[in-house]
């Protein structure tokens, strides 16, 4: 299995309800067996003992069935439960997509499990996309029951966001500072849509992310903290702030678009979590259970036939427990089998990857050192005055990027303060301008990635105020075209030092053109 989602939590009783804490381990089978009973009429399934089902479904005009099979452990210890549910991906070409959960009770209390991801079929290698990973239903269901208190590493999950107001603002740079804590996405609350995405947030991301709105006041309060780890909350956008905090923190832009903001923070947590919460140890446990279990009942039985004195009896039993055994090293053999080709694929996926790193870094060479003369003294940018930064740029790049006549002018009367930051993004949007055109206009991700992990510059591809106050669109050797994309230096400080730097991507001449220059287009 290729997994994608891993959420493991501690489940205990709520203050106050009359729920008891042994009946925790029920509770929880009962959402799960109403889950998995959603498509059945009149029916449900029934996970008091081991057993499996082929349950039929349907997603719109897409019908299947879904496979599950699950393993119940019993003893005076413990009381677990795993469950595995397959189903056919729509356009999948005969992959599964999988869903396991454990449920488990012992003396140390309860835990919950879920894993989602997916598998292919008879070898098949063709990318299989499972477009939007979404919270499984089984912990929708837990998450709801007010009877019972998630946790994770000692922080209560309730699948809920939480406003910050100036009394909890001092509180923030002590919660961020926990090494051990969930990612946490901060919302600007002063967003009209701040709420709707704080709640479907929340909701799909529970036990992968804490969710915090922050209203303008203590945005005020805590804006010079947040700066400090390089993690400034922009206005009327969000950002997900890892408990390593020297990290990069990914921020979000038009609240609006809550689901697609929702589909990227899933691949982007979930793919963390399945690294971070590692094996089944649940699982994992409950067999070693029920193993030891199958043991006692046997030396039992063999005792009390070995007391008989009826050896046909106890040579009956042994030859059944060979039997058995001859079963569980041949599950053996076939879990190591799949452990062997995982690793191998993790092997061959390694090798790809420094074989491209490697390509990726002979090629960067290779650039640089074909330009090193030119790369190495670079005119300064004086305050009012482009020309002889943009004419060298536009040299050494041979043409990868070009300055319009607007820019100059933008340039020569804005008054921007800060020279030496404005000359070196230009440095640097030369050089990426000169490695787009040399992958041929395709680097491989999108380019706000792309120029954000490769050469550090924070972009933005589009601006809909821009838009509508129709400042977008410009004319450059007789081509129309949209200067939405734009470079951001600074945000959130005064009028004149919000620089910007709007420009175009060409992708006939293989060139960036850039129309303006200085300060912020609109709203100074």
């Amino acid at each position: 299995m290729d997994p994608l989602y891993i959420v493991e939590l501690k489940v205990a009783v709520t203050a106050g309800s009359p729920l008891e804490p042994e009946r925790i381990y029920d509770r929880l089978v009962e959402h799960a067996a109403r889950w998995l009973s959603r498509d059945i009429d009149d029916a449900e399934v029934d996970l008091s003992d081991s057993g499996k089902a082929d349950l039929p479904a349907r997603r719109g005009g897409f019908e299947f069935v879904r496979t599950v099979r699950w393993a119940v452990t019993k003893t005076n210890r413990l009381r677990a439960i795993h469950c595995s549910m397959r189903q056919p991906i729509e356009d999948g070409y005969g992959a599964q997509f999988l869903c396991e959960f454990t449920l488990l009770q012992d003396e140390d209390g309860a835990t919950i499990r879920v894993e989602l991801g997916r598998e292919s079929v008879d070898g098949l290698m063709s990318p299989v996309a499972v477009q939007y990973v979404r919270r499984p239903g089984v912990l929708s269901a837990v998450v709801r029951d007010r009877d019972l208190q998630l946790s994770y590493q000692g922080q209560v999950v309730t699948g809920r966001y939480e406003w910050i107001n100036p009394p909890q603002a001092l509180l923030v740079p002590e919660v961020l500072a926990v090494a051990t804590r969930l990612p946490i996405l901060l919302i600007d609350g002063g967003d009209e849509h701040a709420k709707t995405l704080g709640q479907a947030a929340a909701n799909q991301l529970s036990g992968l992310a804490q969710v915090l709105l922050v209203d303008r006041r203590a945005q005020a309060m805590i804006s010079e903290y947040l700066e400090s780890i390089g993690a400034p909350l922009p206005e009327n956008g969000a950002r997900l702030i890892w408990p390593v905090l020297e990290t990069r923190h990914p921020e979000f832009w038009d609240l609006g678009r809550t689901e697609r903001i929702i589909a990227t923070l899933m691949k982007i947590v979930a793919s963390v979590s399945v690294a971070a919460r590692g094996t089944n140890r649940l699982r994992v446990l409950a067999a070693d259970e029920a193993r030891r279990a199958r043991e006692a009942t046997f030396q039992k039985a063999l005792a009390e036939a070995a007391a008989s004195g009826d050896a046909t009896v106890e040579l009956d039993m042994l030859r059944g427990r060979v039997l058995e055994l001859d079963g569980e090293v041949a599950q053996w053999v076939d879990e190591v089998e799949r452990l062997t080709k995982e690793n191998e694929s993790v092997n061959g996926l390694q090798r790809q990857l420094e074989y491209w790193k490697a390509e990726a870094h002979r090629a960067y060479q290779a650039t640089s050192a074909s330009a090193s003369g030119s790369w190495d003294a670079l005119p300064d940018l004086p305050a009012d005055d482009l020309s002889e930064l943009a004419k060298h740029l536009e040299d050494v790049s041979e043409g990868a990027i070009v300055f319009t006549a607007a820019a100059h002018r933008s340039w020569s009367k804005c008054g921007y303060p800060h020279v030496t930051a404005m000359r070196d993004a230009l440095i640097t949007l030369a050089r990426a301008a000169t490695e787009w055109r040399r992958v041929e206009c395709n680097p491989g991700m999108r380019m706000k990635e792309w120029l954000k992990t490769r050469f550090e510059l924070n972009y933005s591809p589009d601006d809909e105020p821009l838009v509508i106050r129709k400042l977008h669109t410009f004319e450059h050797d007789g081509t129309s075209y949209s200067r939405e994309q734009h470079l951001k230096l600074d945000d959130h400080v005064k009028p004149n030092e919000v620089g910007r730097v709007y420009f175009a991507t060409d992708s006939d001449e293989a060139r960036f053109v850039v129309d303006h220059v200085g300060l912020k287009l609109y709203g100074i």
